[in-house]
């Protein structure tokens, strides 16, 4: 026979009616015996002296303000808890958000050390203060920079090697910044170290700068255009412009440019009055006053007018000057010693009518001699004597006296007659009476420079002195005049303060016969 068993469910109630469930759990005391939790309901917190059961996944943390244990607010601690759910904040939480992954992360570590992989960092704001793309820090206005790249300053950043400008020192051993100038110059003192390994040299002509050979120094000038007007219309008004420069300066040139050839006057003065250029009733279309060279300080001032009484005309005018920063005690010259200025090399030269000093048909550099500038110059004069009714045996005398200075007279005796004459030079004849005087002409008509050479005819001859030449002109085989070789083979630089005679003596009667001296002054440079 066989028994068929029978089951029976119990079912027990709370004190409401409710049945117990696992929502609805019995309640029991707890008990500290064995270190388990024995509870009856989990409502978060656990009493301190009950330790948490280690067997199961960890989901508690002690909270040092409650003096409890309590729950994480989710089911299972498996490393990372959904962003939806949050871990209570108490104290000692191993759990930090990740913003990138949405969760929240357990810290890991070891031996009381705790690491994780910084995935983002954030503002309180919320803003990241990583940069994905380089995978780095971000710097505020941070700018990457490549060699020469420009730079904007109190915007741009970069690593800086910062200095102060302070006058402050250092102990010898302690730490210190950079010292630089208010204009941010490096400041850099060459100690007295006696060890020449350890030291910088600076020389001047192979030894060393010291207070007896000092380092060379110049004025530097540059060139700075003060006046530049165009197209002036000149039959409107008369043309006046004042410049007024920074520093002390040298007026260097000054350029005019007509539309047409009226006759005007035009003058460059100072603010002194000093007249540094005129020229009246000019007429040409280009004029270049070159090499001015006259100096003034600072705050002076020079004026360029042009005064034209009629016709239609305008004019460019254009006017340089060589000035400096520093004040000017003397004119620019090449520092004492060595130095090496560099190379000059042409290439070519074009053409610029009035501006090239080449010939425009052939290129053909166009040169004149030393005299011939001296005309130009205004220092190149001659003077001469005639008498055309003469006979055999009559004479005809010219005497030149130089000053007692370095101005010294570059000297050519001219002479021409029609038939046989004899004519000498002596030096320092005996004169009873110097004769009647002669004023030297200027070959540069336009200048206003005197000679220092005086010079008379006729004399009164004690004796003659001594023959430096003697020359035959005029007769039978011979040339009718004296002075058409070279410069170089017949040239004299006549001696300071000191007296020369030309002797011409006819040969033949009914003759004509003229004697003179063609010369210029100069002051050597050496």
């Amino acid at each position: 026979m066989s028994v068929e068993p029978r089951y029976r469910r119990i079912f027990l109630f709370d004190e409401e009616g409710n049945a117990y469930t696992l929502a609805n759990p019995l309640p029991v005391e707890a008990t500290t015996t064995t270190g388990d939790f024995v509870f009856d309901v989990d409502d978060g917190l656990i009493a301190k002296s009950q330790v948490p059961q280690t067997t199961n996944d960890l989901n508690y943390g002690f909270d040092t303000p409650s003096d409890a244990w309590t729950r994480f607010l989710t089911e299972v601690d498996d490393g990372t808890i959904a962003a939806g759910q949050k871990p209570q904040l108490i104290n000692g939480l191993m759990y930090y958000y990740d913003d990138k992954l949405g969760a929240w992360k357990r810290w890991e570590g070891e031996d009381g050390s705790m690491w994780t992989t910084i995935y983002g960092m954030y503002t309180r704001l919320g803003d990241s203060v990583l940069d994905d793309t380089l995978d780095a820090m971000k710097t505020v206005n941070a700018s990457e920079f490549v060699d020469d790249a420009a730079f904007t300053v109190a915007t741009d950043r970069g690593l800086v090697i910062g200095g102060v400008a302070t006058s402050d020192s250092v102990n010898p051993n302690d730490f210190g910044v950079l010292k630089i100038t208010t204009d941010r110059s490096l400041v850099v003192t060459n100690d007295d170290i006696t060890n020449g390994s350890q030291r910088s040299v600076i020389q001047n002509s192979g030894s060393d700068v010291s207070d007896a050979n000092p380092l060379p120094t110049t004025s530097q000038l540059k060139i700075e255009t003060v006046i530049e007007d165009t197209a002036f219309d000149l039959n409107a008004a008369a043309y006046s412009e004042t410049a007024t420069p920074a520093y002390d300066y040298i007026i260097d040139n000054v350029a005019f440019e007509f539309t047409t050839a009226e006759a005007r006057d035009i003058t460059i003065t100072s603010d002194n009055g000093t007249k540094i250029y005129e020229s009246l009733a000019n007429t040409n279309l280009s004029v270049a006053v070159a090499s001015i060279n006259f100096g003034q300080t600072s705050g002076q001032t020079f004026t360029v007018a042009i005064t034209q009484t009629a016709g239609a005309c305008s004019v460019d005018v254009t006017a340089n000057i060589k000035n400096s920063p520093v004040a000017l005690t003397a004119d620019p010259v090449i520092a004492a010693g060595i130095n090496q200025i560099g190379n000059v090399q042409l290439s070519g030269v074009e053409y610029v009518s009035g501006q090239s000093g080449v010939d425009a048909m052939t290129h053909a550099l166009e040169v004149i001699d030393y005299a011939h500038h001296e005309i130009h110059a205004g220092s190149h004069f001659k003077a001469g004597y005639q008498d055309t009714t003469m006979n055999d045996t009559d004479t005809i005398a010219l005497v030149f006296t130089t000053p007692n200075t370095t101005k010294w007279a570059h000297w050519v005796m001219t002479a021409r007659t029609t038939g046989a004459a004899t004519v000498q030079l002596f030096k320092s004849p005996t004169l009873a009476a110097e004769g009647t005087s002669i004023t030297p002409l200027n070959r540069n008509q336009n200048s206003l420079n005197v000679a220092t050479v005086a010079v008379k005819h006729t004399p009164t001859i004690t004796t003659n002195g001594t023959k430096i030449t003697e020359k035959w002109i005029g007769g039978e085989g011979f040339k009718s005049n004296i002075g058409g070789e070279s410069r170089g083979d017949s040239e004299l630089i006549l001696e300071q303060n000191q007296q020369y005679m030309i002797l011409c003596t006819a040969g033949a009667n009914g003759i004509k016969c003229a004697i003179g001296g063609d010369w210029y002054e100069h002051t050597s440079k050496n």
